[in-house]
């Protein structure tokens, strides 16, 4: 992960800074969007491999490691509008968005809301049509994280994000810059791209090839995500749960890669 322990770059907007890197130059770009509670040091493995051949932007999403995080409502439309922005500011024409957990709903509804901007999505391990009743598991986490006990909910939550057998260096890399994200940001956050989500609305509206990588337990109910996309490209990784772009790079490196292959014909 510390192969881009780059200085990122800074861009303020109406007064909230967004933090990002950019690397490369040449090629197709790539914009890679983080997932809840992290940054960009999330897809640290595909910014050093796509660099050599694209024009990489990876985001801090506001509320997220260098960019700032004021006291407001940190929903997918918010995010969406920043990623949108933030391509016309640096000049990014149709590139191909990459996210991660909470980072593929941004990239669904920027897709949606912003169909001119993106020329292809990719979702990792994204939460995707849950079920009812882990729908009210997640209104009840969503509830706990306002409180008190947010330190101890926080703490059962990373729980969920990682094997046995995953890098326990990468781990500890991972769960320092979770702790790090404030309390109001990770609270809304998580509302809003859980059970406040309307995944069926946003991809309706989605017009850009896309293609889910879901891990050992795939976060998304692939059936209902197949017949609200019927031309969506479906692969998991083997032996990674939901941190893959650090856990097994080599795995989501090639599956991006075929991805760009396949949506240039």
């Amino acid at each position: 992960m510390n192969a881009t322990c780059e200085q990122v770059n800074k861009l303020n907007k109406n007064g909230i800074t967004l933090a990002y890197q950019d690397r490369g130059a040449a090629g197709r770009a790539i914009v890679f969007i983080h997932g809840l509670g992290f940054d960009h040091s999330t897809f640290a493995p595909q910014i050093g491999f796509f660099s050599h051949s694209h024009r990489v932007v990876a985001v801090d999403l506001r509320g997220h490691g260098a960019s700032d995080s004021a006291n407001q409502e940190y929903s997918m439309p918010v995010f969406a509008e920043d990623i949108a922005w933030l391509c016309a500011q640096l000049n990014l024409v149709r590139p191909v968005v990459v996210g991660h957990s909470m980072g593929g709903n941004v990239a669904l509804t920027l897709a949606a809301l912003y169909p001119d901007v993106p020329a292809s999505i990719l979702l990792i391990d994204s939460l995707l049509f849950p079920p009812t009743e882990l729908t009210a598991m997640l209104n009840e986490v969503g509830e706990a994280l306002k409180g008190p006990t947010f330190g101890e909910v926080r703490s059962q939550v990373e729980q969920l994000f990682f094997l046995p057998t995953d890098d326990d260096a990468v781990r500890r890399e991972m769960t320092a810059v979770f702790a790090k994200t404030p309390q109001h940001v990770l609270q809304s956050g998580f509302v809003q791209h859980t059970s406040e989500y309307d995944a069926a609305s946003f991809a309706a509206r989605c017009e850009v090839p896309v293609a889910y990588i879901g891990s050992t337990h795939p976060l998304a109910d692939l059936a209902a995500l197949r017949a609200a996309i019927p031309e969506i490209i479906v692969a998991q990784t083997l032996g990674s749960e939901h941190f893959s772009p650090v856990m097994v790079p080599n795995q989501i490196n090639a599956m991006i890669d075929r991805f760009l292959t396949y949506t240039a014909r």
